[in-house]
């Protein structure tokens, strides 16, 4: 009889684990998925494009003849060439990983590409002083705008700010 109760018990516990389980999983959403949110995926997707054209660029670079190259007039030695490959290969996988939540709906990536547009942004305005930061400073404007719309706060099951 006390081989029954441990393994009642193990079911008992093993449903409620399933049950908590089944609560924190949120179902996909449902409907067709706002062109904003496509459009917002597309745009993340090439910059993970750029970041592994990035990669590629700095791994030629690495094997330039000489130790030092120059960068916006100034040297640089090899490591510089390595450490911006890796960063910018890691860089490129995250966005990936961000599109791909983005197209699911979920809610982690609406919030990662949020964060991400103001740190882009952020980045921009300290390019602006080279003249290269305008196009990014626009396109994250952009992302941050589209991403926070209503449709696509529906899409990533975000709750909207209550209307007053």
């Amino acid at each position: 009889m006390r081989d029954d109760k441990p393994s009642i018990m193990l079911t008992k516990y093993s449903d409620d684990m399933s049950e908590a389980a089944a609560q924190q999983v949120t179902p996909p959403p449902s409907g067709k998925r706002p062109g904003t949110v496509t459009l917002i995926a597309i745009l993340i997707f090439l910059a993970g494009i750029i970041q592994l054209i990035a990669t590629a660029v700095a791994i030629v670079l690495i094997f330039q003849p000489g130790d030092v190259q120059h960068l916006h007039g100034q040297p640089v030695s090899d490591w510089y060439w390595v450490l911006t490959a890796v960063l910018s290969f890691i860089m490129a996988l995250i966005y990936f990983w961000i599109a791909k939540g983005a197209l699911r709906g979920d809610a982690e990536a609406w919030m990662l590409i949020n964060i991400l547009a103001v740190i882009n942004i952020v980045f921009a305005l300290f390019q602006l002083a080279f003249g290269t930061g305008w196009f990014s400073l626009v396109i994250n404007i952009i992302v941050l705008i589209i991403n926070n719309t209503q449709n696509a706060r529906a899409w990533y099951r975000i709750p909207s700010a209550p209307q007053q």
